[in-house]
């Protein structure tokens, strides 16, 4: 935040150094005048251009003031004033004269004759670039010297007969005052603090090295360094202003590449100090964001006038003409590429005339081989997807098992394999669960065999040439002839999955495998909770274009219970019939369990069974291990239609116990149906379910369309 000015106390005998240079480091900017007849002329020193020269750099007020007769003047707006000039004290309107005696601003007179004749100086108000104009204020009692103004100090007349910090102007005077359109002046360092505070974003920040690049170009072709950089400076706030990067970098390295630029002599035989470049720099920044910026608060118009040329044309045209050469050469150097690779090609690949099948000999041509009947094709890159809780690492360990094993994929009829391949299981997701389920099916299959698996707990980069060739080479090292990867998205994180173009290029790597190694993959990826297929999938078009075959595991209105039927399908098949679909259940392994005993699971081919997915992990069935009379007397004691169903339901929620999401009516249908001699209806249960709840008031709901025995209830129940 910028300090507070102040004016300090300057001998009155002082010369025109000593006073500029006080001013200069109490915060002024200042520049030299006549000191002839033409005094107040702001420009008799440094011409056209004055407002963007101003300084505060002591080596440049030196070199005005040391040993010169030049005038001091405060350029105002620079410097953040704006200052009554004070011709006629009795006229000052009450708003002013107010401010005055409250405030006591700085007060320089400028008639001894006339005490309270002379400049007070206030601060202008944050946001606003008041001018020279009187506005509502009138002009008999003086004038105001804002934005584009200035006043003399020192010299004859001139005495500061008060002094230390300048008050910000009231709100009840500056409402008077309007704000000036003279894009030929240069903001205040406040303003310039304000422009870079609100401009933040970076969205492109690339663009910032064209207009390096353009004002680099610039100078290098022998333009004046100065007008480059003003160039180039306007550039910059007109990109910042549209978020493309941060307008405090982009001016920061704008400042760099111009200070190194005017440190060195340059072709006009000017070189300069460092301090005295970075203050010619600040003089080209209040310039130019004078030009491009109008923010916009009340009073200030959002329309600016453009000058009449754009001074950043060049420092554009340069840049463009950078980018055009660039572009150019890298596509001829792509096009040089590319020819080389088709010669390489050519060179490699056999004549068309030694492997053309004509149509009379079609029959030698062999039939598209299948790796598991039905399932896998031989030598191919596919897919297997499905929304959480599906069961898709279940179904790919099955899988892994019987390409590795030799028996049938989840132990169902017909999906025999027609040759045993060693796998490699990249486990880039739960290594230890993938684990446990090949167990699970060693154990479950009576399978001895050994190093017929290689599982992998961690994650390959699917994404990194390097790193896949580390996998291919373990691959061929040790005779794998199939990959499976577990997860997808776990081996391409810095892949963007909705770029079609970036998985296509993953894929190809895995196609280059098929096509060079004959090593067949299948890629396990997540879907959305409805996904019927692909196409819920990012970057879903490339996936399912790139792939020789898809599976898809369905899972009913995304409900993972236990008690849902997964469906195994056949999405797609590049040479042959697709559409096959098989149920798909877990079953228990009791020999294999994980560290809090829990009996590890092995997916089969098989339907969701009666009661097995509710009471198949309770090792028992309700109807053995309860006595048909275990129930208590409200509930024994229920007569009419739904009262059998009633009492076998309330066997069934004793026996699943405090089960937290208790079981819903479609499997308690199916469990009261799986004791020998029941036969009942929907309907009949429904009628049960209400008599529980409503008559015998035994029946909670756990929540929506879940049932549970109530607490008091479920701890008598025998």
């Amino acid at each position: 935040m910028n300090k507070p000015l102040f004016v300090p106390l300057i001998d009155e005998d002082a010369d025109s150094f000593t006073i500029a240079r006080a001013l200069a480091e109490a915060g002024f900017y200042v520049l030299p005048t006549r000191n002839t007849g033409d005094a107040k002329h702001a420009g008799s020193v440094l011409g056209t251009g004055w407002p963007a020269k101003s300084s505060r750099d002591p080596e440049q007020i030196r070199d005005w003031f040391a040993n010169t007769d030049h005038r001091v003047a405060i350029h105002c707006g620079r410097s953040g004033l704006i200052v009554a000039d004070v011709d006629d004290p009795d006229k000052v309107t009450p708003e002013l004269a107010t401010a005055v005696a409250a405030l006591k601003p700085p007060f320089q007179s400028t008639r001894e004759e006339q005490p309270r004749r002379g400049h007070y100086l206030f601060a202008q108000p944050p946001g606003r670039r008041i001018g020279n104009r009187a506005g509502e204020t009138g002009r008999e009692w003086g004038e105001w010297r804002g934005d584009n103004g200035i006043i003399l100090v020192g010299g004859p007349g001139r005495v500061w007969r008060q002094t230390e910090e300048v008050p910000e102007l009231p709100r009840n005077v500056s409402d008077l005052l309007p704000d000036v359109g003279d894009t030929a002046s240069a903001v205040g360092d406040a303003e310039i603090e304000r422009f870079v505070a609100e401009h933040k974003l970076n969205l492109s920040a690339k663009s910032l090295d064209a207009i390096i690049a353009g004002f680099n170009a610039e100078v290098d072709a022998g333009a004046s360094r100065h007008v480059a950089a003003t160039g180039a400076a306007c550039w910059v706030v007109r990109e910042a202003m549209e978020g493309r990067f941060p307008a405090r970098t982009g001016l920061r390295r704008l400042a760099d590449e111009f200070v190194a630029a005017l440190t060195e002599t340059g072709r006009d035989g000017r070189a300069i100090t460092r301090p005295q470049a970075e203050n010619e720099f600040e003089s080209i920044v209040g310039w130019a964001v004078a030009q491009e910026w109008r923010p916009g608060t009340p009073g200030i118009s959002d329309e600016t006038t453009p000058p009449a040329e754009d001074p950043t044309a060049g420092v554009r045209e340069r840049a463009r003409q950078i980018q055009v050469d660039l572009e150019t050469e890298r596509l001829r150097i792509k096009e040089q590429a590319r020819q080389q690779l088709d010669a390489e090609r050519l060179a490699n690949a056999p004549a068309v005339e030694d492997v053309v099948v004509w149509d009379d000999a079609l029959e030698t041509l062999p039939p598209p081989r299948m790796l598991v009947t039905r399932l896998i094709p031989a030598c191919a890159v596919g897919w297997l997807g499905g929304p959480s809780g599906s069961y898709k690492s279940f179904v790919g360990v099955g899988i892994t098992a019987s390409i590795a094993y030799g028996v049938p994929a989840l132990e169902g009829a017909g999906l025999t394999p027609r040759e045993q391949l060693k796998v490699l299981y990249v486990a880039a997701e739960g290594s230890s669960g993938v684990g446990l389920r090949l167990r699970a099916v060693r154990r479950r299959l009576d399978i001895t065999a050994t190093r017929g698996v290689a599982l992998y707990p961690r994650a390959f980069d699917l994404g990194s040439p390097a790193d896949t060739e580390r996998m291919i080479r373990f691959a061929l090292a040790n005779r794998i002839g199939f990959i499976v990867v577990d997860t997808w998205r776990q081996t391409t994180v810095g892949v963007e999955e909705n770029d079609n173009t970036a998985v296509g290029i993953v894929m190809r790597r895995l196609i280059e495998v098929r096509d060079e190694h004959g090593i067949g993959s299948l890629l396990i990826d997540h879907t959305n909770k409805s996904a019927q297929g692909l196409a819920d999938l990012g970057g879903a078009g490339a996936k399912r274009a790139n792939a020789d075959y898809v599976l898809m595991i369905d899972l009913p209105n995304g409900n993972r219970d236990a008690d849902q039927q997964r469906t195994l399908r056949v999405a797609k098949f590049k040479d042959a019939p697709d559409g096959e679909t098989w149920p798909i259940r877990l079953a228990r392994v009791p020999e294999i369990v994980d560290e809090d005993g829990v009996p590890a699971a092995v997916a089969i081919i098989g339907a969701v069974a009666g009661a097995e997915a509710l009471l198949g992990d309770r090792g028992g069935d309700w109807w053995t291990d309860l006595a048909t009379d275990s129930v208590p007397e409200q509930v024994a004691r229920l007569t009419g239609r739904g009262s059998d169903a009633a009492r076998d339901v309330y066997r069934v929620l004793a026996f699943i116990g405090d089960r937290e999401e208790g079981s819903t009516r479609g499997a308690l249908i199916r469990a009261v149906n799986a004791a020998p001699g029941r036969d009942y209806s929907d309907s009949s249960v429904d009628r049960g379910l209400r008599m529980l709840r409503d008559d015998a008031q035994v029946i909670a709901n756990v929540s929506k369309g879940r049932f549970a025995l109530s607490d008091q209830h479920l701890h008598g129940a025998a």
